[in-house]
């Protein structure tokens, strides 16, 4: 079994503290101004990639752990990162990279370290070459020598010379790092079993990292790797939660000189993206979004030629947030909680508050009638009476968006919601009717 791999490789607890808060102290973001719209754009690009590795230290340190081992050892050794897209995977294979590098300036031993994205690779062959030319090699005229492999690509010059590098005695290590690795598949899927063959030939001091969104690349296209011994260690990527997602996007807006978006703003898109996809390329795509919305409405312009009042102007808002999610996420019950009377929409925040106060699942039309009378004496709007009442709840379960059960007294008939209460605080938070209703605060 190589150094590092799936047998040797141990969980380490986490000790991540996972909150994090950037500077309040600044002006509010001004959505006039050019230069800060693309400053806060550019902070929110997939493309720009933070300084430190947040919530994906514990992912992080099995790697560096693995990496270091085998560096420190002179052994082998090979690894897989998989996760769905958005997890941090490649974020953290880059951090390992400059992480790597740092060792070779300190090191006595510098190790040869390639970044590849395998979405360059035009055909799949090409990347012995490519990895090759980053750690600094070209084929030699010895390469043509035969060497233990596939029949196909024994003889592939660069292929040969790979092997040569990685089993060479005067070479020193080598740290091949592949992003986006399941671009390499093929119909034989020999160039992923001769790269992660690498570390299991004789003398080999290759360490071997790849990155893909397939969790079982490894079991589902390379079942002959544990055969041969040279199965690599799997480190798992699960999708960030809303209050991951939260500290993300504090990091990245806490270094800018404004204060951009409001708290429930990121909190609402934290916790939609988190209970969709986890993905924090979804979340940075919203809030862009939600940056063009707001940049509109402060600089839209009214028929008369008057200038959008003051008050559509400063920080992104819970509002912008929740027409960007709104085009992010279409939701069939988004559309017809929005689509309903007032009246209706009343009912439906009655239960949700009556719900959340008693942390039950179900209720009685009799006690969610109570609360909806206290519901309107406290918003200033006439009730409406008890049987107009039984029928504005009999249109909900219309729309599927409560189950209403049978019993001789209706007062008695058990509620249950079916529509949760992020759907219902998430169509309605718009309004801010609604959103004082809902205590949503802005």
């Amino acid at each position: 079994m190589i150094a590092g791999t799936a047998a040797e490789i141990k969980l380490l607890p986490s000790t991540t503290e996972i909150d994090y808060d950037g500077a309040e102290d600044r002006p509010p973001f001004d959505p006039t101004d050019t230069s800060s719209v693309t400053t806060l754009k550019a902070a929110m690009h997939t493309s720009t990639a933070p300084d430190e590795v947040r919530c994906r230290e514990d992912e992080r340190a099995k790697v560096i752990d693995l990496i270091q081992g085998c560096l420190r050892d002179h052994k082998p050794g090979s690894l897989y990162l998989a996760g769905l897209p958005g997890t941090g995977k490649t974020l953290t294979l880059k951090d390992v990279q400059r992480t790597t590098e740092r060792w070779g300036i300190v090191g006595k031993t510098r190790p040869r370290v390639a970044f590849i994205n395998c979405m360059s690779v035009h055909n799949a062959k090409d990347i012995f070459g490519v990895v090759l030319d980053q750690l600094g090699e070209r084929v030699a005229s010895e390469d043509r020598a035969p060497s233990v492999g596939s029949i196909e690509y024994s003889n592939i010059p660069e292929v040969v010379a790979l092997r040569r590098v990685v089993t060479s005695m005067n070479g020193g290590m080598c740290i091949i790092l592949l992003d986006e690795m399941d671009q390499l598949e093929t119909r034989d899927q020999e160039v992923l079993y001769e790269l992660f063959a690498l570390p299991a030939l004789k003398g080999s001091r290759c360490v071997l990292a790849g990155v893909s969104n397939a969790i079982n690349l490894t079991d589902r296209v390379l079942p002959r790797l544990r055969a041969r011994g040279c199965e690599p260690a799997l480190v798992t990527f699960s999708a960030y939660d809303a209050k991951q997602l939260k500290v993300l996007l504090k990091q990245r807006l806490a270094a800018l000189p404004f204060k951009a978006f409001e708290d429930s703003a990121l909190e609402l898109c934290s916790r939609k993206v988190g209970a969709a996809t986890g993905d924090m390329r979804k979340a940075l795509n919203v809030c862009a979004t939600a940056v063009d919305i707001c940049v509109q409405e402060a600089t839209k312009i009214s028929e008369d030629g008057s200038e959008a009042p003051a008050s559509a102007k400063g920080t992104v808002k819970i509002s912008h947030m929740a027409r960007a999610l709104s085009k992010t996420y279409a939701s069939p019950v988004v559309d017809s909680i929005r689509a309903l009377p007032q009246m209706q929409q009343m009912v439906l925040c009655s239960a949700i508050k009556l719900l959340s106060s008693t942390h039950a699942m179900e209720t009685t039309l009799g006690a969610l009638h109570d609360r909806y009378v206290i519901t309107c004496k406290t918003a200033g709007v006439k009730d409406l009476s008890q049987g107009e009442f039984h029928n504005m709840c009999s249109a909900l379960s219309d729309h599927c968006l409560v189950k209403i059960g049978n019993a001789s007294n209706d007062r008695l008939r058990k509620l249950r919601l079916l529509a949760t209460r992020d759907d219902v605080e998430f169509s309605l938070q718009g309004v801010n009717f609604f959103r004082n209703l809902l205590g949503i605060n802005e």
